[in-house]
């Protein structure tokens, strides 16, 4: 995989890290440059670097070139999170609650609106118990957000920003920001997670970038910042699903005896089978 590839992955799939950073200390910086400076020492890259810096609206950069991977990230992340002009984290004009825990997805389903919470902490596999949402609400601390961006942090430093550890990079995220609401506005529900938010704008991120090499265009502050709006209506993705027929019987067709241990592990053998169909098909 080419560089600039490999720099626009790390760049998009960190570029939030500085909210979790943030929230260890309620730090008023704004949350672009807390990130770029968290990861200089370990990624000291400036394609990298700048995804972090500028994937806001502060893009007006005169030193910015028109094919730099920002604005790559810049309209990635508006489309991950669902619209083009949402608030920051620092916009005095709304409330932000540091302490505002992971929702349970989903609440939103049924008659009535659910009020379930994931309990602050790291994905661990001795406590299956922590992914599991319950009806009492336990609030983030700095110490919470501080000891998750440290075991961060520590995981960082045996990562370079290879293609070599793209997965690892992955996972070490999954690990310590599935529990961390990516938005604490108070005027929205907090039930998307640090991680998937991260992970969902690396992936539009790659695929912009391949869509945008396909068509020969290289100037991306006119066709993703100025031109938004327009690229908003382009048909640049290509969304693939796959069924297994038949999955329903395979996984709940069990005995009672060592149901629990029978169940996990037809799942989990369903769950490679899905893995594989799915790199079979970006190959």
């Amino acid at each position: 995989m080419e560089k600039r590839k490999v720099d626009l992955y790390y760049g998009s799939l960190f570029h939030d890290i500085g909210k979790a950073v943030q929230r260890t200390t309620g730090l008023k910086k704004k949350h672009q440059l807390v990130g770029a400076e968290f990861l200089k020492p370990y990624m000291n890259e400036k394609p990298i670097l700048n995804c972090l810096k500028y994937h806001h609206v502060n893009l007006r950069n005169d030193n910015l070139a028109d094919d730099d991977l920002s604005y790559i990230t810049y309209i990635a992340d508006n489309i991950a999170s669902g619209t083009d002009r949402r608030p920051n984290d620092e916009d005095v004009n709304y409330k932000w609650d540091a302490k505002t825990p992971l929702q349970d997805v989903f609440n939103r389903f049924g008659k009535h609106a659910g009020k379930r919470y994931l309990k602050p902490g790291e994905l661990r596999l001795d406590d299956v118990h922590s992914i599991i949402p319950t009806d009492e609400r336990h609030d983030y601390t700095h110490a919470d957000y501080s000891r998750g961006v440290e075991r961060f942090r520590e995981g960082l430093m045996a990562i370079k920003p290879t293609e070599d550890y793209m997965q690892s990079a992955l996972n070490l995220m999954e690990a310590t920001m599935s529990f961390m609401p990516s938005s604490t506005n108070m005027e929205e529900v907090a039930d998307i997670s640090l991680y998937d938010h991260m992970k969902l704008t690396a992936a539009f991120a790659m695929a912009i970038q391949q869509y945008l090499d396909f068509v020969d265009e290289h100037n991306y502050k006119r066709r993703l910042y100025t031109g938004a709006q327009k690229f908003y209506k382009e048909m640049a993705f290509l969304l693939m699903g796959f069924k297994f027929t038949g999955l329903e019987k395979f996984i709940y067709t069990i005995v009672s005896q060592g149901a629990h241990k029978q169940l996990r592990s037809r799942a989990f053998y369903a769950n490679m089978l899905s893995e594989w169909f799915i790199d079979m098909g970006l190959e």
